[in-house]
This record gives C-alpha cells, sequence and structure tokens, in this order.
C-alpha cells in the first residue's frame, strides 16, 4: 500500500498530465484555426487555457510537495500574516521574472 505522500505525488502526475493534454490539445486547436487574433476569437481562446493551466499547475504543487493541495491551501492559512506577506512579494516577484522572460523569450526567437 502506497504512503499519502506517494499517493498525492501519483494524484499530482495525473493531473499534471491531464492538464497538460488539454491545454495542448486546445493549443493545438487554436493554432490549425490561425492563432490568437482577437477576429477568430483570440480572448476567448486564452481563457479557455486558463482551467486546464491552473489544473496543471495544481497537479504540478502536489507533484513538487507531495501533499494534497487543500492541505497545501491550509498550511499557507496557518501561516503568520506578515509571513504570507513576504512569501506572496516573493512568489509574485518570480512570477513577473518567469512570465516577461518567457515573453521577451518568444519575441526573440520569432523575430531571428
Amino acid at each position: 500500500m502506497k504512503s499519502t505522500q506517494g499517493k498525492s505525488r501519483c494524484y499530482g502526475c495525473y493531473k499534471l498530465a491531464g492538464g497538460l493534454l488539454i491545454y495542448a490539445a486546445i493549443w493545438l486547436y487554436v493554432y490549425k484555426q490561425g492563432g490568437f487574433g482577437d477576429s477568430r476569437g483570440g480572448t476567448f481562446y486564452i481563457i479557455t487555457m486558463g482551467a486546464p493551466g491552473a489544473l496543471a499547475l495544481s497537479g504540478l504543487l502536489e507533484l513538487m510537495t507531495g501533499r494534497p493541495f487543500n492541505e497545501l491551501a491550509d498550511s499557507w492559512d496557518a501561516l503568520a500574516p506578515w509571513k504570507r506577506g513576504v512569501y506572496g512579494t516573493i512568489i509574485v516577484a518570480a512570477a513577473a521574472v518567469l512570465i516577461f522572460g518567457g515573453l521577451l523569450l518568444v519575441g526573440w526567437l520569432t523575430h531571428v
């Protein structure tokens, strides 16, 4: 019998794989339709890709930590308010660096 941590990692792996597969399927569909231009419902496609992206990210968290997502949320809520503020700021800053880095990379790759 698997441990709770092992079950959570396995479940997280399934969520990550499922979310990425759905995300890739939507991406392929949009690509075959001609891209994300506003004339083809680009905003709707981007919003639609959010749900499988969130599923994949929650699966990634479960896979990395070995704990179910709701337990992680409870642990976050149990932190002191000042720690949540500091950690939240660090997470937002890291996310901004990743997003802007990705945008710069895409811009560089498409203009080469």
